[in-house]
């Protein structure tokens, strides 16, 4: 974990859900002027920015070439985990023998991808999601794995901080799929909502207003559907191979991927025509762009992610403006 001085004030409250799930719990302290009592505790190992540099989100990660083997869960502090949180994310990496990594938060990419928030849909942390899900993209502050399946390390966050994009392309090259898991909504709580706090906001108005690469990065490789669906498919037949669809559904697998795949169609969820997400995002982008070309100051994430409740033949149509005036 992760933690800056503006969640000090809830960050007990954040260890005294996972300390009696875990083995040990390691937290890098970015910015902190003195260490707080709770990490004094027992099980929790930290580092702090004082003696080692601020390495932001990445901090999470800093403790992975300390770890020879294990489960590995990258956590963040301003979620107020469920008391079963770490027994149903390994019953789930059980459920994949331990050789993938699992979040709760996930998100799949639209295609053609022109910036790095264009999406066909996102589980979000809180979401209820009735199965499994595979996706592409997951939020690093509720994900684990095992580390004799991806073999992770510090560097591969660090001095570039992208994490969630990072973690997602190194799964991508190791040929893993990601899996959002099965769970009630409001199984995880966002304290970062509930306070008086303004960094949450922050963080996003700076990452809407300059993702600082991750669209580059992203764009590297392609996410599209066809060039994807050999990943989870391959990966179901080499650890269930010749299972039924009654498993399937038993065990809260993504049957919609599977059969879809199997009947060599694309899955609903990952059509584009049938996203309205992708498109206000596209013409978000598109709009943003415009903005800036005509030396337009952008400073509130407001002013970027305007929704208006038009409708995909209605964004379709904005977007198409947009692009011949410019």
């Amino acid at each position: 974990m992760a933690t800056i001085p503006e969640r000090v004030h809830v960050l007990p409250q954040v260890l005294d859900r996972l300390l009696p799930q875990i083995d040990k719990l390691y937290i890098y302290l970015n910015g902190h002027a003195t260490v707080p009592d709770c990490v004094t505790r027992d099980k929790v190992r930290y580092v702090w920015s004082k003696d080692n540099g601020d390495v932001g989100a990445a901090g999470k990660f800093y403790f992975l070439d300390k770890i020879k083997r294990g489960y590995y869960f990258s956590l963040d502090d301003d979620f107020l985990y469920p008391e079963d949180y770490v027994y149903r994310m390994i019953m789930a990496l059980k459920k994949y023998r331990d050789q993938l990594p699992v979040c709760v938060h996930g998100s799949i990419f639209g295609c053609p991808l022109e910036w790095y928030f264009e999406r066909l849909f996102v589980l979000g942390s809180t979401a209820h999601s009735v199965t499994d899900r595979f996706v592409q993209l997951l939020g690093t502050g509720t994900s684990a794995f095992h580390t004799d399946a991806l073999p992770l390390s510090f560097k591969d966050f660090y001095p570039e901080v992208m994490c969630d994009a990072m973690f997602s392309i190194k799964a991508r090259e190791y040929g893993l799929p990601i899996v959002s898991i099965a769970r009630p909504a409001g199984w995880l709580i966002n304290i970062a909502d509930n306070s008086h706090s303004s960094d949450f906001q922050d963080y996003w108005t700076s990452m809407v207003l300059d993702d600082e690469g991750r669209t580059k990065l992203i764009q590297k490789y392609q996410w599209d559907y066809d060039s994807y669906k050999n990943i989870p498919t391959g990966f179901m037949q080499m650890i269930h191979p010749n299972v039924t669809e009654a498993f399937l559904q038993k065990y809260s697998f993504d049957i919609e991927f599977l059969k879809a795949s199997n009947q060599d169609v694309i899955p609903y969820s990952w059509q584009i025509k049938n996203s309205r997400l992708f498109f206000l995002r596209k013409y978000q982008h598109l709009r943003r762009e415009r903005l800036i070309e005509s030396g337009g100051m952008l400073t509130r994430r407001e002013e970027v992610l305007v929704d208006d409740g038009s409708s995909i033949n209605q964004l379709l149509s904005k977007i198409r403006l947009l692009r011949k005036q410019f």
